[in-house]
């Protein structure tokens, strides 16, 4: 073996050691579950490959297994890290859709809250009445104003008065002091009423509990890092400062296949100066996104897909003996 570095290249050595410490980097990446290792390790390969072609090479045998190795194993590998990829990006979609999904029912039925306080108001009922009408959504608070009069659900609401900028006819997520809200306002002749939720920790992981992890919510302009490795998580990045949003609350995998799925949903609230955007980082597994069920839409656009893929390889399968010929 000395023998043999001995008789090799700087090239060649500096190739050769390369190699070696970016495959040792990458076991031990994978099993301490730091950051992928996947392009230096590439990256290697392709120096090895320069350092060792000759010997590679040199012989007619050797050729022939560098090429089949090409035209029989490469394509595979290509094939199955596309689908792979792809598979990531579906499920990202299923899991980003099943979000959005829950999330406007819970817009609506804090809406359904308002507009029942509301009518149930204009037509005379009592405070306890209300404070029933309340209860039926978790956590809510409201006001209701009507004849001059301001009714608070609690009394120590975090809003006494219904913010000005919240027009009636509003239902979906409000910003204000650097929290986040779902709102809904509804005014019935003389009486509007204002329910609204704090979107907290617990108000997120009550819309797809055991399907879809979500993180925080992160403001639009902040730096968003997505990191594919061992027990995946999101990095966050604002304002310098990184934050890991890890999973939580999802059953263990089912298998080498049950990979971690990283999303990110986008949503549009009002603040008191207008408009912006907030991320809300997802996390869940394609058994879970099986299992906990897929919309018509996601399904059609699933089979979309596979049929477009399908066709892509038939074709390149027809066209690839008018190549070769």
């Amino acid at each position: 073996m000395t023998e043999w570095l001995r008789g090799r290249s700087v090239f060649q050595r500096v190739a050769l050691a390369l190699m070696v410490l970016f495959i040792a980097g990458a076991i031990a990446s994978y099993f301490s579950g730091g950051t992928s290792t996947f392009g230096f390790l590439t990256l290697a390969l392709i120096v090895g490959y320069i350092g060792f072609r000759k010997e590679l090479l040199w012989r007619v045998r050797n050729r022939l297994l560098v090429t089949y190795f090409l035209f029989g194993v490469v394509p595979i590998f290509l094939i199955a890290l596309s689908l792979m990829y792809t598979a990531e990006l579906l499920f990202g979609q299923f899991a980003t859709q099943r979000v959005r999904r829950e999330l406007k029912a819970k817009i609506g039925s804090v809406r359904s809250a308002a507009q029942n306080l509301s009518l149930a108001t204009s037509h005379g009922a009592n405070s306890e009445l209300l404070d029933g009408i309340r209860h039926q959504v978790p956590n809510l608070a409201a006001i209701v104003q009507t004849n001059g009069d301001t009714l608070r659900f609690p009394g120590d609401a975090v809003f006494q008065t219904i913010p000005p900028w919240i027009a009636p006819g509003f239902a979906d997520l409000f910003e204000s002091a650097g929290r986040y809200y779902i709102g809904a306002n509804v005014r019935d002749g003389k009486t509007e009423a204002f329910a609204f939720l704090p979107l907290d920790s617990q108000i997120l992981a009550s819309l797809t509990p055991g399907v879809v992890s979500i993180g925080p919510v992160v403001r639009g302009n902040a730096r968003i890092e997505v990191e594919f490795r061992a027990g995946s998580s999101i990095a966050v990045v604002e304002n310098h400062v990184r934050k890991e949003v890890a999973p939580s609350r999802l059953p263990p995998s089912r298998g080498w296949w049950d990979v971690p799925i990283a999303g990110m949903l986008i949503r549009n609230v009002q603040t008191s100066s207008g408009k912006e955007d907030i991320l809300l980082p997802l996390i869940s597994r394609p058994s879970l996104l099986v299992t906990g069920g897929m919309s018509t839409q996601m399904t059609s656009i699933a089979i979309s897909l596979l049929f477009i893929v399908g066709g892509l390889f038939l074709i390149v399968w027809k066209l690839c003996p008018c190549f070769l010929a």
